[in-house]
């Protein structure tokens, strides 16, 4: 079973990343505060969780794991120089694609004229305090971040306050964690997946130090290959969608892990070209394909970007790095020249676990909705 656990919000905001999950991965899940019943859950969570394609993700399960003390270490770690952290401002999607909110617009108070709205990347979001619940912490780490003051109870309830860049480090930490932790309990693989780009760099910090200590990982960015039904369509409809054409689905799935699985073992740059160019061939065909089923069914749907980290296998890092001599910490395998497809190799503090349940393709995922790449269904 395919599941993907989302962060770093406990209600998925981007419409378009709630419909492409649904429809790729059997399972969606976030994490959720287990003890706390004021916790609302949004209506197309409660929709999911009524067909059960939703799970909540309790982080009592990571604090009761074999994984706590690498997940307190790397906080630590991590938090003990916080100004070395990645701005949220600074990160694009990938040089080649262009970032944008794919979120709602906020509701502002309304008044005699009506509700005014303001889309949100307009609003200064770096410099603005992010609630984060007690129940996702626990007491070293609470008095860890007390006393370098990066973390405050409000007063009210059982929400902390913390600066933003603090609290997207924190939460990508637990997903992170937490995920290894839910495998290890249930004996399958979940992948961690977002929205925004720069929470990827702050889960998994490049290596620049000796070889021995990082992972060689594989960054694919597959650019406007997955048709997602647009945020107008119903999940009724794109659940119903799901169930009939599964077989569609999962041939669309294979297609796509197939790939993944080939970069991890590929030796030189010869096959990753190789493999790239045949599936970039495979991808066209079981695009089109999804996409006259989708017009079809009357769905509306948009092409969307994917980035997946994959972490190669031992056996032919050697040499793949010998091959193109790389010397830093990051080198570009490919890029325009497969079309869709752009590849970087580049050394990942994994911190991987002897218990860790360890996918066989990717790893951590990251979606991304380019609007001008719109497919119209006429009804």
């Amino acid at each position: 079973m395919r599941s993907i656990l989302y962060y770093p919000d406990i209600n998925i905001k981007d419409q378009n990343w709630l419909r492409n999950a649904v429809l790729y991965w059997d399972k969606v899940s976030s994490i959720v505060p287990k003890g706390d019943k004021t916790i609302c859950l949004s209506p197309e969570i409660c929709e999911l969780m009524e067909q059960e394609c939703y799970r909540p993700i309790y982080p009592s399960t990571l604090f009761e794991s074999e994984f706590l003390p690498d997940f307190e270490e790397e906080v630590i770690e991590r938090l003990s120089d916080p100004q070395s952290l990645p701005d949220p401002r600074s990160h694009k999607f990938g040089s080649s694609v262009k970032a944008a909110s794919c979120v709602p617009d906020l509701r502002l108070p309304g008044t005699d004229y009506g509700r005014y709205y303001i889309q949100e990347d307009k609003l200064p979001w770096h410099e603005l305090p992010v609630l984060l619940h007690q129940e996702k912490t626990n007491g070293k780490l609470y008095d860890f971040m007390c006393e370098h003051k990066l973390l405050h109870w409000d007063g009210n309830g059982n929400w902390y306050v913390l600066d933003e860049r603090i609290a997207r480090l924190y939460m990508s930490l637990l997903a992170k964690y937490l995920a290894k932790a839910e495998g290890g309990r249930t004996g399958q693989f979940i992948a961690v997946g977002t929205d925004r780009p720069v929470n990827l760099s702050y889960a998994y910090e490049n290596v620049c130090s000796p070889l021995t200590n990082g992972s060689w990982c594989i960054d694919c960015v597959m650019q406007n290959v997955l048709p997602t039904p647009r945020k107008g369509v119903p999940l009724k409809k794109i659940l119903s969608f799901r169930r009939r054409y599964r077989d569609e689905l999962l041939q669309f799935r294979h297609e796509l892990d197939s790939f993944e699985k080939s970069l991890k073992t590929c030796g030189d740059a010869q096959e990753i070209q190789k493999s790239s160019e045949s599936f970039r061939e495979k991808m066209e065909l079981e695009t089109g394909k999804l996409i006259r089923i989708m017009h079809q069914s009357g769905v509306e749907a948009a092409l969307t970007t994917v980035k997946s980290l994959i972490e190669l296998d031992s056996s032919s890092v050697p040499a793949l790095l010998s091959a193109l001599a790389i010397g830093s910490h990051s080198r570009v395998l490919s890029a325009a020249s497969y079309g869709m497809i752009k590849i970087t190799a580049s050394r990942l503090n994994l911190r991987k676990q002897r218990k860790e349940i360890l996918s066989d393709s990717g790893f951590a995922y990251l979606y991304h909705a380019n609007t001008k790449k719109m497919v119209s269904v006429r009804r």
